[in-house]
């Protein structure tokens, strides 16, 4: 069965990030597959928590991507650094906190807990 998010959520993930939906599935990274990153990241995950009216008070950034680093060659080697120790984002991730209404840093939590 189809999710009510699931449409809507590939027709702004294509949008935002100017790629085909067809190449956009439940498993798609944000990172990894998408690109996304830095101030994009910081741009997409704004627009998301406003168009699904998700709270997104407790996501921590810092944990799914990197910060924007300058040009130079020890910046380049932090930014792969940076990007081994991160945790993904998934389609199918922004779609289940999408039907929450908050995002949960543990899949497991509830809200107040």
């Amino acid at each position: 069965m189809m999710n009510v998010y699931h449409n809507d959520m590939i027709k702004f993930l294509s949008t935002f990030c100017s790629v085909n939906q067809k190449k956009i599935t439940l498993m798609t990274s944000l990172r990894d597959d998408l690109g996304v990153d830095g101030e994009d990241a910081e741009e997409l995950m704004l627009a998301y928590s406003k168009k699904f009216n998700v709270d997104l008070s407790n996501f921590k950034f810092d944990r799914y991507f990197c910060s924007e680093y300058p040009s130079s060659i020890l910046d380049f080697f932090y930014g792969l650094f940076c990007k081994s120790q991160l945790d993904t984002v998934l389609v199918k991730d922004l779609i289940h906190f999408a039907e929450l209404g908050y995002w949960l840093e543990e899949k497991n939590e509830t809200k107040g807990n």
